[in-house]
């Protein structure tokens, strides 16, 4: 089938109608040919009519055309790198090399030299490379032994002579400027593994990008891990040194390695040099590799959060006994013990949760440094302290919206670890709806007027709540808090721009009524002693409270 489309015409003409003949009546080319054309927003139709009538530069699908064509090896040498394209099958022992003249973009060569010749003209390969206005340049062809591989450019005067190893072909990149070796084979070395035999498959560029494959070494290396240093100690070096040929798992050993921390810190550099590059701008190769990890962070830190304050919503403990994955206990022989934590709080629990239940989240929780994953007790106390400080400024920003117009309800009580502290809360007007929202608790250490009422401004002025737009006060009934003359009530109605009334708590008035009319009617007392004694008889025993149920 290949000898059809050949003639023996050797001129640019001739090659480009055998390209384009061979390509019209394969019909698998024209598939895997329409797939890539795709890519570039044109139908294999108008590539063939623009081929036809030599409008069309040869670029690597007609060069891919043309190593099935003629069955040989086509290495395509790029100015300032070192690796070659290679086009068609390494099993060939027949192939050209055509050293790249002039620039190029998205992989549409404008211009080749003929370096090496082996079995077909290097004239003709190189005229038909060329656009139709260039085909009369007057290249003229070097016949050269396929066994030596030393080539002399034809370009001119000026050209130089260069030797060329197949390792130096089929090698994978040397810096950094390159770009990932790709070399796209009709069929590449084929392995037996067992009863199976398995080889490398081309169709892997597309889904890991970063890779370059070596014919030499028959393995996958990954190009941004080989050039550019690893963040950590913890990177691997199977895809940096001695490349990946395991071609059963190597779909998911690639997986597992682009989604490391290395490899993504080493993408964000080669990201950031492609940027400096354009830009001219070396602080940008730090920058974005910075910001790349504190997006990656955020991301962790934020489903940390949301697991903290569901747990504080829901008034759940947040923290364990213990917290460690395992613990060591030497107490009870002289050799220590490992003790493995099965319950280490709800919020570790919770997140193990997630992480189980879903892949992405797993991904972004163990991407976090091992010296920095958020969930210690610190931090779940800085991100509970964090969100009341957002809750509180939203309360405040609300009541200045309104005028900071409100009034404040305080009263002080004692906790258990007998220290004295006043609650406090204000009510405030937002549109048509009235909100009353707890504040926060203020330490007392003296429990006279003067130092309550300074202790009540003080908090107040701090979240930024003007003790002079105080509109009304409610406390108990206590003389240091309700005094007319001498208590808080006073003294803050003293430094407030409106009357600021004193209202007696009414929770407080409801339970001195209750125990005023269970004192004064002798009914209702007794009531309440009867309920009392029966409370009393049936928790004085298991038995007597089960008897009490059960009748």
């Amino acid at each position: 089938m290949v000898n059809k489309y050949k003639s023996d015409d050797v001129s640019g003409d001739a090659v480009r109608h055998d390209i384009v003949m061979f390509i019209a009546s394969n019909k698998q080319l024209r598939g895997d040919l329409e797939e890539r054309l795709q890519v570039q927003g044109m139908s294999i139709g108008d590539y063939i009519v623009n081929m036809s009538k030599g409008t069309t530069w040869i670029d690597d699908n007609a060069f891919f055309a043309a190593s099935l064509l003629y069955n040989v090896t086509i290495y395509i040498l790029k100015e300032g790198c070192t690796a070659p394209v290679v086009i068609g099958s390494a099993d060939s022992d027949r192939s050209v090399v055509l050293g790249y003249v002039s620039s190029c973009s998205n992989d549409i060569y404008d211009h080749y030299v003929s370096l090496i010749a082996s079995t077909i003209s290097t004239t003709s390969m190189a005229t038909a490379a060329s656009v139709p206005d260039e085909q009369s340049s007057g290249t003229s062809s070097t016949t050269v032994q396929s066994t030596t591989r030393t080539a002399t450019a034809t370009a001119g005067p000026n050209a130089e002579s260069k030797t060329l190893s197949s390792a130096s072909v089929l090698d994978i990149s040397s810096s950094a400027t390159d770009r990932p070796v790709q070399p796209m084979l009709t069929s590449f070395k084929r392995t037996q593994v067992g009863s199976t035999v398995r080889s490398f498959s081309s169709h892997w560029y597309k889904k890991f990008p970063t890779i370059e494959y070596s014919a030499v070494h028959d393995a996958v290396f990954c190009f941004v891990c080989r050039h550019f240093q690893p963040a950590n100690a913890y990177a691997e070096s199977v895809f940096r040194e001695t490349g990946f040929s395991n071609w059963k798992k190597f779909g998911s050993r690639m997986q597992q390695h682009i989604e490391c921390n290395s490899h993504l810190d080493a993408v964000a550099q080669w990201q950031a040099q492609s940027e400096a590059q354009v830009m001219g701008n070396v602080t940008v190769q730090m920058s974005t590799q910075q910001k790349t990890a504190v997006l990656r962070n955020r991301e962790a830190v934020s489903l940390i959060t949301r697991a903290v304050l569901f747990c504080a919503r829901q008034d759940i403990a947040l923290r364990g006994h213990r917290e460690s994955a395992t613990v060591v206990d030497s107490s009870s022989s002289s050799s220590a013990d490992i003790i493995i934590c099965h319950n280490r709080g709800n919020v570790i629990e919770l997140l193990d949760l997630l992480k189980d239940e879903h892949a992405e989240t797993r991904k972004k929780l163990n991407s976090l440094p091992r010296n920095a994953t958020y969930t210690s007790k610190d931090s779940q106390n800085e991100l509970l302290t964090a969100a009341s400080s957002v809750v509180l400024e939203t309360i405040v920003e609300q009541v200045r919206s309104n005028g900071g117009i409100y009034s404040v309800i305080a009263d002080e009580a004692r906790d258990n670890s007998c220290t004295e502290k006043m609650s406090v809360c204000i009510r405030y007007v937002d549109g048509t709806y009235v909100h009353e929202w707890f504040l926060g608790f203020v330490d007392v250490f003296r429990l006279d007027a003067q130092s309550l009422s300074t202790s009540l401004v003080t908090f107040l002025e701090q979240r930024k709540l003007s003790i002079k737009n105080c509109v009304g006060q409610a406390y108990d009934g206590a003389s240091v808090m309700s005094g007319e003359f001498a208590g808080v009530q006073k003294l803050v109605r003293e430094q407030s721009s409106y009357p600021c009334p004193y209202v007696h708590c009414y929770a407080h008035r409801l339970n001195l009524v209750l125990v005023d009319v269970s004192k004064r009617v002798n009914t209702v007392g007794a009531t309440f002693g009867l309920f009392e004694a029966i409370y009393s008889f049936q928790s004085v025993s298991t038995l007597l409270h089960d008897v009490f149920v059960r009748s």
